[in-house]
């Protein structure tokens, strides 16, 4: 479910929406190489690299700092020259790195940052580019299910350009996108606001003051007095009341329907209805229930669309899913899967 798929395991019978595990090194590796061979061009290295360590150099490392592993994506424009020296700090410091110009086919980004295998590492893609050029990133993100609890992206604007990017963002966003906004100070000093978008009850999404980044006057250090992005099972260990969708069929013993005169379905009775209450009261959420139209279990499909109670989860139709779901690797790539639930006879 967006970003709040950190609920404790009760479930392996509930999926939830946008929180993709996580992607293959392998194949996030085979993609990243072939990405770098699109972008980092003339002599193999970046237009404009300099062994100068810019304000966005440091930035960069400290977005990095302690995860070695940890993958690294930069989208961006020649109007950004930092970014050039940000690469390459990046990669002095032993982090994999990937740079693509924001207006170059981000078909290879998608197959990075799309395969899906637990276990994966956090990447984070930053991103130096125009207010247009971002939201067509968003876009993407948005029109190819892109949202994932393992990738964190960090956008870099300057003080003018952040209410228009704000407002269009949020109209764009849903949930499971990690997004941060880093506002450069307007006299081009070597401050960041920073501020981090959340989903709020009423499901908008919405961005949030996180502090004040700022490299040190040695250039080798930053501080955020609160953290950048919140740890997802904090941040949802509380739905503050919200309303979530919850996919479901009409299968008894496991989740019983009963029907409003209009045909509105109504949760009855069943042992998933026992779990699913168990969880809104212990995560303060309230739920109304939603049938998929084809009435399937449903799952990928060779034409790429997905069908059934997952699907309704993979379009984003619904928070979660909860029922009979036997688990599969296919579903994994779909959406999150809760572990098993244990019943007391007592």
């Amino acid at each position: 479910m967006g970003a709040n798929t950190n609920l404790p395991s009760p479930a392996a019978v509930t999926l939830l929406q946008g929180n993709r595990s996580v992607m293959t090194d392998l194949i996030g590796r085979v993609a990243a190489q072939q990405l770098s061979r699109v972008v980092v061009q003339q002599g193999g290295k970046l237009a404009g690299t300099t062994s100068e360590t810019t304000k966005e150099g440091e930035l960069v490392k400290f977005l990095a700092r302690g995860a070695s592993r940890r993958h690294l994506y930069i989208m961006y424009d020649s109007e950004w020259p930092g970014s050039a020296a940000a690469v390459k700090t990046c990669s002095d410091a032993w982090v994999d790195v990937v740079a693509t110009r924001c207006d170059s086919d981000l078909g290879f980004l998608e197959r990075a940052l799309h395969t899906t295998t637990e276990g994966e590492e956090m990447r984070i893609v930053i991103i130096f580019c125009l207010p247009e050029r971002i939201l067509d990133v968003f876009r993407m993100v948005r029109a190819r299910s892109l949202e994932s609890s393992t990738v964190q992206w960090v956008v870099v604007v300057v003080m003018e350009e952040t209410q228009h990017l704000s407002t269009h963002l949020t109209h764009l966003l849903r949930e499971g996108t990690q997004l941060a906004v880093l506002t450069a100070m307007a006299d081009g000093g070597h401050q960041y606001v920073a501020t981090t978008s959340f989903v709020d009850v009423d499901d908008t999404v919405r961005f949030e003051h996180r502090g004040v980044l700022t490299v040190s006057e040695e250039g080798s250090d930053l501080y955020l007095k609160t953290q950048l992005f919140p740890a997802l099972d904090h941040l949802y260990r509380d739905f503050r009341g919200r309303q979530l969708v919850v996919s479901v069929l009409n299968n008894w013993p496991f989740f019983g329907l009963r029907y409003l005169p209009d045909g509105k379905p109504l949760a009855d009775s069943g042992l998933d209805i026992s779990v699913l209450n168990s969880l809104s009261h212990k995560f303060n959420f309230t739920y109304v229930v939603a049938e998929p139209e084809d009435g399937q279990w449903g799952g990928p499909q060779p034409d790429g669309s997905v069908t059934g109670i997952i699907g309704m989860v993979a379009r984003h139709e619904a928070h979660l899913a909860i029922n009979e779901i036997t688990i599969t690797a296919i579903l994994s790539h779909e959406s999150d899967i809760l572990g098993p639930v244990l019943f007391n006879n007592d």
